[in-house]
């Protein structure tokens, strides 16, 4: 009976730590990750102009996949209230889906910040998303009210045939 139980808590957390992919394409991902493959950040683009960005990351394999706002916002408002939001979102949730669009070329991590966890720094590769989504088991949350529709899933793209 012990062994059965330890192979269940094993079987959970092997679960719990991986990666999916549900649908990826030269211009689309639908990724879903580990809560602890995951991290946020509002990305300071120019502190003297009080510019920032809201930014999710996503292990995937020996690249970070990086979720990024469309729309740049004082710092204050990133830190205060847009990452707040999301924190209340993503609290004791196992599982972070996020789906993204066109992508900029996959290029070297440069992920060197004092603030950004190590795991984040260790993979070769980075790859820039445009962000369309977040689902967790709580629920989605979209750039956009309405790409958490399912008739919205591609995020305004075409499927790929």
């Amino acid at each position: 009976m012990k062994s059965l139980m330890l192979f269940s808590v094993l079987a959970v957390l092997g679960c719990s730590s991986s990666t999916k992919v549900y649908n990826q394409s030269d211009n689309f991902i639908d990724i879903e990750v580990a809560k602890e493959k995951f991290y946020m950040e509002c990305a300071v683009i120019d502190k003297n102009e009080n510019k920032s960005l809201m930014t999710f990351y996503a292990m995937n394999g020996d690249t970070v996949e990086e979720f990024i706002f469309r729309r740049i916002s004082p710092i204050d408002l990133c830190e205060n209230t847009i990452k707040k939001f999301y924190a209340k979102i993503l609290k004791d949730v196992r599982t972070i889906q996020l789906v993204g669009i066109t992508p900029l070329e996959k290029k070297r991590n440069y992920l060197e910040k004092e603030m950004v966890p190590e795991l984040f720094k260790k993979p070769n590769y980075l790859r820039n998303w445009t962000f369309i989504r977040l689902q967790t088991s709580k629920g989605c949350e979209a750039y956009f009210d309405n790409d958490c529709a399912p008739e919205n899933y591609w995020g305004g793209l075409f499927p790929q045939k």
